[in-house]
């Protein structure tokens, strides 16, 4: 009986060691496994998408790259992707001259080639999309139980070298000049992080039962590496509470090639259920509270036209792949966010694109009919207060910046030192601009503070991030409210030894007005800038904006027959200039020009009050500057309306006429609006402040 009781235990200490050596999980009986669990989906349901739009359309762009021949490819990932698509149009369509044509690679699959440290650090992230795509590859040939001739073996022993490979140079070798760029650049807290961990994750669930003498070399080892590492950078590194990440929307949807087929791969090959690595147990990435906030976090910032606004190194017209996520979180929200866009059933990615994965994960049941139900939103922790009106392709929209935490000090080398900067869009034009992007190479021309809508101090904003840090100084989203006719939110920050409260009042769901309160105890020179879409090589137009005596009173930028005007005053006397500057157009590494609008005050406190206007061309608007000694701020028509706004450092009441009516208020800041001849104000807005 004791032999037996031993001899037990022995078998059970054996698996137990197979298991810590090579499979993760229980070996599943079925392929594919990835994309389409084929337990839980029909396969048919998949090969009958490709026959209708727009899967259609997807699908043919994927028999287009299937033609491919490799030697006409000097990338490794080029080739991956031609592997990829063969083996997805074997799996369509059971043509075995392209499962042969996908095994041809996956038999020689490779990283880069690197002549240099440098190369070999970006090579992760084409390495680590490489060993995404012929995991894919390998799973449909084997989902359609392709006969590989007696080549298995050796095409999962070659997916284990990439991979292993890649994993060893980077995470294992402690004395490795890879492995020490990867530490000392904080790349395990970067996009490449979560690129490089969702790529050996999906290696591990192509490769769950290969064993390894080498630590490196284990699907065991990749998974704990990926489901661990992925957990931190979701919950830690990059994503805030409310969803936003950090390096700005254009990396979110380059980490999205890898992340999302890791994602839904290893909720289906573990059944969705929280797998325990050392003491911890994780549940998987799509059930993860930052995870799904993130998936819904570019729809709430927006613009108009479907585009995310391109924050930090962002690039203009950047879209994302809601609709992958439409039927796991049931939520027609994400499909609707999908197709209502100027760029609909978008499948580009930067490096290869998302056509196979939006196959497989979109259900076009979800048929994007219902829009998200609010409009105003405020993001406090990712660092954004939305303003809009409705979700229309002509609303009129704000996005105002205010970043702390993790929503700046998570963007690293990708952040811009943009706090109390905004972008509006507006009936349709792109009028108020952040600089985005560019390129990697080229984005030392936009990545400044002066390249952004914010107020300089002898010359200087907060600085601007290092190779692996944000600097830049924290700023904060405050008193924020949303009523169906007046939005209000406030960002406070600091930098250059300067105390700023930048006060936005989003006035009838038309007009935006910007209260600049800064406080200082020594006398600077502040610049108020305004990037405005005109001037340069916009094709747009600029111009400044004078009173009946020639006094410039603010300018105006024009785009399409749709205006911006742009009326700035301050208690100090104001100096307007203007020069030209750099930004992304959405031609990439190539620099656009526009026109910068420059308000210059001096003193150690000051107020600048300012109303921006978005306007069809033909429309009548006057402005009157008004100046009561410390008191400052403006008088709007528009049409029938009228806006008045004043400004004070102080809580004590004043009075004045407003449309011939008299008023008195002891607020700091005052915002009204009434139609002519009405007695009734339409709007109103106090801060500090408790009669009018």
């Amino acid at each position: 009986m004791n032999k037996f009781l031993l001899g037990v235990l022995f078998l059970l200490l054996t698996a137990h060691a197979l298991l810590a050596q090579g499979s993760w999980m229980p070996e599943k009986t079925y392929w594919p496994r990835t994309l389409i669990d084929s337990s839980q989906i029909l396969v048919q349901e998949v090969r009958d998408r490709v026959t209708r739009a727009p899967f259609s359309s997807w699908y043919a762009s994927i028999i287009y790259a299937s033609n491919i021949d490799y030697s006409t490819c000097s990338w490794e990932k080029q080739k991956a992707r031609i592997a990829r698509c063969a083996a997805f149009r074997f799996f369509i369509e059971g043509d075995t001259l392209y499962g042969d044509k996908a095994k041809e690679y996956l038999l020689v699959a490779n990283r880069e080639n690197a002549g240099s440290i440098t190369e070999e650090y970006t090579n992760i992230i084409w390495d680590s999309e490489i060993i995404s795509m012929i995991s894919i590859a390998y799973d449909f040939l084997k989902g359609n139980n392709y006969n590989f001739g007696g080549d298995e073996q050796s095409v999962r022993d070659r997916i284990q070298w990439v991979t292993g490979s890649l994993y060893h140079d980077v995470v294992d070798d402690d004395f490795g000049l890879l492995h020490y760029a990867w530490v000392v650049g904080h790349g395990e807290e970067t996009n490449y992080g979560v690129k490089l961990a969702s790529a050996v994750g999906m290696a591990a669930i192509v490769l769950n039962t290969e064993t390894s003498g080498s630590n490196y070399a284990r699907p065991s080892t990749w998974i704990e590496y990926a489901v661990t590492k992925l957990y931190r950078q979701f919950g830690l590194y990059l994503v805030d509470q409310d969803g936003g990440w950090a390096e700005g929307h254009h990396y979110l949807g380059f980490s999205a090639v890898n992340f999302i087929p890791f994602a839904f791969s290893y909720e289906n090959f573990t059944d969705g259920i929280p797998q325990v690595f050392g003491s911890t147990t994780y549940p998987p990435p799509l059930q993860q509270y930052r995870f799904q906030q993130n998936t819904e976090w570019g729809i709430k910032i927006r613009m108009p036209d479907g585009s995310r606004p391109p924050l930090d190194d962002s690039f203009l017209n950047s879209y994302y792949y809601s609709a992958a996520f439409a039927s796991y979180y049931d939520n027609d929200v994400l499909a609707w966010d999908y197709i209502h866009s100027d760029s609909p059933y978008n499948t580009w990615a930067s490096s290869s694109n998302m056509d196979v994965e939006m196959i497989c994960l979109y259900d076009d049941i979800y048929e994007g009919t219902t829009e998200p139900d609010y409009t105003t939103i405020f993001l406090p922790d990712a660092g954004q207060a939305v303003f809009r009106n409705n979700w229309d392709n002509d609303a009129n929209y704000m996005c105002l910046v205010g970043e702390h935490d993790i929503a700046r000090t998570g963007g690293r080398s990708h952040e811009h030192p943009d706090n109390t900067s905004f972008i509006i869009h507006a009936l349709g034009e792109y009028l108020a601009m952040d600089s985005g992007y560019i390129s990697w190479n080229e984005h030392d021309k936009v990545r400044y503070a002066d390249n952004h809508n914010l107020i300089l101090v002898n010359g200087s904003g907060p600085s601007s991030a290092g190779s692996y840090t944000a600097n830049g100084t924290d700023a904060f989203i405050e008193n924020f409210y949303d009523t169906q006719f007046l939005d209000y939110a406030e960002v406070q920050t600091n930098y250059q030894n300067v105390d700023f409260t930048r006060c936005t009042s989003f006035f009838d769901n038309k007009y935006f007005i910007l209260t600049d309160f800064v406080s200082s105890s020594s006398t600077k020179s502040y610049e108020w800038l305004l990037h405005g879409n005109g001037g340069g090589s916009t094709g747009g137009g600029f111009t400044f904006l004078t009173n009946d005596s020639r006094t410039t009173i603010g300018s105006q930028y024009t785009q399409n027959n749709v205006s911006l005007d742009c009326y700035i005053n301050s208690i100090n006397s104001i100096n307007f200039s203007s020069y030209d500057d750099y930004h992304d157009d959405g031609t990439y590494n190539v620099p656009a020009t526009h026109t910068v609008t420059k308000a210059t005050s001096s003193g150690s406190n000051t107020i600048f009050s300012s109303i921006l206007i978005p306007h069809e061309s033909t429309q009548n608007i006057s402005y009157e500057p008004l100046n009561y000694g410390s008191t400052v701020g403006g008088l709007v028509a528009i049409d029938s309306t009228k806006i008045l706004t004043l400004a004070k450092d102080y809580t004590y009441g004043i009075s004045t006429l407003f449309d011939s009516v008299p008023l008195v208020f002891n607020a700091k800041y005052l915002a009204i609006s009434k139609e002519n001849g009405a007695f009734q104000p339409t709007n109103v807005v106090l801060k500090y402040g408790d009669y009018l």
